[in-house]
């Protein structure tokens, strides 16, 4: 089909995961560009895609969707290693394609592409997502236009967390292969170096700290690499897991002036002397520095502000904007016929060989890799436990004492990979890989099992999340129980279904749960429901049910940074809940697996609930200090009016309302945020005695597991 600007193009997203948003926001402000249709694997995320943008039509198969919705163009939003074959499928169909980087994982495949392009007449045009950043884009043009001078030095520093190596899943592509990396974030910082230098000679790949993830897979946390061209040198450092201040940067030093661009806060310094004596330049130099850096800051956050009120179509980040220019260049691409050279596939092409360069090195270095891990281990006896949320915190725990109790178990989880439990044998673990809201993966998951743990809890935001994707698998779990004679369920609530905010009440497993809980926040409710629910189904169709409700677990596999303790930003400030005097509910991760245990084991207990807080008194002030003494870390400790937290938390629902945001309709309430503080004490004797349960009672031990080894872990 022949490309104009007076053309209005029919456009197609496959893939709705967490790209999909910008760009059906970019296309907004293409003015020829129709957002018709969305398709993903995952029926409920391109529907959930569909309402917030209102897109028609729904698909999810790729050949449907191009039979069917007429579409000039589609943009490709599959993970790396699944871009080839879509793009090359919707080349042939006689559409055009924008992608996300990288083009495509294999070099000869690349190729492929673009002699496909040349032959079809479609354009393919593939998105480097930080190259149309305003600030970028200024030091860019300062480039190019000469305004540096010679330039002999180029440094790009990309130190962004990435927690994925830490905390996992491990099973996502990235992290599959040591070399993987070198096209899932490598074409970043390689887009900067092309884009600025042309083509450099690689002088060296060095990847740093090699670390061993569960699956057995290695991942090098940091890479050195350096690049030359004639009289320049470019520097790369990259660091995944950072473990201190993150920095994204680009920095340009030439004979006349120096450039450098904080992508993170989108700031553009320029710094060249002038006719002034030396001292001088330096004072003018250095205020002008800080002038700009002040300005551009205060319209960032103009921008961001404009955008979340909805009276300004710009991105509400750098990031977006930068994505929502790509969209636009592109368009007008397609009707001039001739693609800027940044979003061209000999560009992507030479990137891709960079990352080639990159992977082989990561590989050889990395040295023989296990085979790749898959969700689909065997036990040498049939399991008969199974663990909703294994993968998690708690979870992983669990599962050690199970199978070091001689138990087999049966794991049901997205994330579920080998390799999680390495210091367990596995041989004992039933390892499925799938999801408590799909009805077939619930029900083959149930084949001989006696014991159920439910521990999962969904990634939901709105109400209606909450009730389709953790209340309903609830139930469904719940009947799956009753219909295949189950022994017990042992459901994991939490004290948050309490109201604990009045210091003049004691807290027992007989104490309500709070009777104001449209008041409490849509985890809590939903926590609540589903009790109340597994409740009525023990008196009614004679459930066998124990409900437990741990306080704030800390130990092993949890983040020190926890928010049981306070509210924290960037992990070096921590607001606590009020002046962080009051006693928190700590209790160990270990201890809450033993409770669950023996919730499942012993006798004549059913429909009853039991709550699991630790004997160590702990306050927030001595949590961050001790967490200081140890790491070595000052944290900024700051105690926090409640009055506070609502006050913000108020602001920025009157903003949803404004805007008609999707979780507009919680409104915020004093109340929840008051039960943070854990004002209350607690009391389970009933846990102690009808049980057995004995929590650790030494302090040391608890600080040692509780704060100790998570910052070992972590920080």
């Amino acid at each position: 089909m022949t490309a104009n600007n007076s053309h209005s193009y029919r456009v197609g997203l496959l893939g709705a995961g967490f790209i999909s948003d910008r760009h059906a926001a970019g296309l907004k402000a293409v003015p020829h560009a129709q957002l018709v249709a969305v398709c993903d694997l995952s029926r409920r995320r391109a529907e959930d895609l569909a309402k917030t943008f209102k897109i028609e039509e729904i698909y999810t198969d790729l050949g449907e969707m191009l039979a069917n919705a007429q579409l000039d163009v589609v943009h490709v939003l599959t993970p790396p290693n699944i871009h080839y074959g879509p793009i090359r499928q919707c080349l042939e169909a006689g559409v055009h394609v924008f992608t996300e980087k990288p083009m495509c994982t294999d070099t000869q495949e690349a190729t492929q592409l673009l002699k496909l392009v040349s032959d079809s007449g479609q354009v393919l045009g593939v998105s480097h997502n930080f190259l149309y950043m305003p600030g970028y884009q200024k030091l860019r043009t300062d480039v190019h236009e000469g305004v540096l001078g010679r330039i002999d030095r180029i440094e790009v520093i990309w130190a962004k967390e990435l927690g994925l190596p830490i905390s996992g899943p491990y099973d996502v592509w990235m992290l599959r292969d040591p070399g993987n990396m070198a096209y899932e974030i490598g074409p970043h910082p390689f887009s900067f170096v092309l884009d600025l230098l042309g083509h450099p000679e690689v002088d060296r790949f060095e990847p740093e700290e090699p670390m061993t993830l569960p699956t057995g897979v290695t991942f090098f946390k940091r890479w050195n690499i350096r690049f030359k061209k004639g009289q320049t040198q470019c520097d790369l450092y990259l660091n995944f897991v950072v473990g201190s201040f993150e920095e994204h940067e680009v920095r340009v030093r030439g004979s006349l002036g120096r450039g450098r661009v904080d992508m993170e806060r989108n700031t553009y310094v320029l710094e060249q002397h002038n006719a002034l004596d030396i001292d001088v330049d330096h004072l003018v130099v250095g205020t002008k520095n800080a002038v700009g850096i002040a300005r551009q800051a205060v319209a960032t956050f103009g921008n961001y502000a404009l955008n979340k009120t909805k009276l300004s179509n710009v991105g509400k980040n750098p990031y977006d904007t930068s994505i929502a220019e790509a969209i636009k260049d592109f368009y007008v691409s397609i009707g001039e016929g001739t693609l800027d050279a940044r979003l061209s596939p000999d560009y992507a092409l030479n990137i891709l060989k960079l990352g080639d360069r990159m992977a082989e090195v990561a590989r050889q270095s990395a040295g023989p890799q296990p085979a790749a891990a898959t969700a689909a281990t065997r036990p040498s006896r049939p399991a008969t436990n199974l663990v909703f949320g294994g993968t998690g915190f708690i979870g992983k725990e669990l599962v050690r004492q199970l199978v070091q109790n001689g138990e087999t178990v049966r794991i049901l989880g997205r994330s579920a990979v080998p390799g999680l439990w390495r210091d367990i044998d596995e041989s004992k673990l039933d390892i499925v890989k799938g999801s408590m809201a799909n009805d077939d993966d619930l029900a083959a998951a149930f084949q001989g099992i006696e014991k159920v743990y439910h521990l999962a809890r969904a990634p939901a935001s709105t109400w209606e999340e909450w009730e389709s994707m953790d209340i309903l698998p609830t139930q469904k779990i719940a009947e799956l129980c009753l219909a295949n004679k189950v022994k017990r369920l042992v459901y994991t609530s939490t004290v948050h279904c309490y109201y604990t905010g009045n210091p003049d009440e004691i807290i027992t497993r007989d104490t309500p749960l709070d009777p104001k809980m449209g008041q409490r926040t849509y985890y809590s409710r939903a926590k609540s429901k589903c009790e109340a629910m597994l409740l009525e189904m023990y008196r009614n169709q004679g459930l066998d049910v124990v409900i437990t409700r741990p306080g704030v677990v800390v130990g092993t596999g949890g983040s020190p940074f926890h928010w049981g303790i306070g509210y924290w930003n960037f992990d070096r400030v921590c607001q606590f809940w009020g002046q962080g005097t009051n006693t928190v509910p700590v209790v160990l991760v270990e201890d809450v697996a033993t409770g669950l245990i023996l919730s499942m084991d012993t006798p004549n207990i059913e429909g009853q609930s039991f709550n699991f807080i630790g004997d160590v008194p702990l306050t927030g002030r001595e949590y961050v200090e001790e967490f200081e003494r140890y790491s070595g870390i000052k944290i900024e400790a700051r105690p926090t009016p409640i009055a506070s937290f609502y006050a913000g938390d108020f602001f920025k629902w009157l903003v949803k309302m404004a805007v008609r945001h999707p979780t507009r309709a919680r409104v915020p309430s004093y109340r929840d945020w008051l039960s943070n503080a854990h004002l209350c004490k607690y009391d389970c004797t009933e846990s102690k005695e009808i049980l057995g349960w004995k929590p650790e009672r030494s302090r040391q031990q608890v600080i040692d597991r509780g704060i100790h080894v998570p910052v070992n872990e972590f920080v």
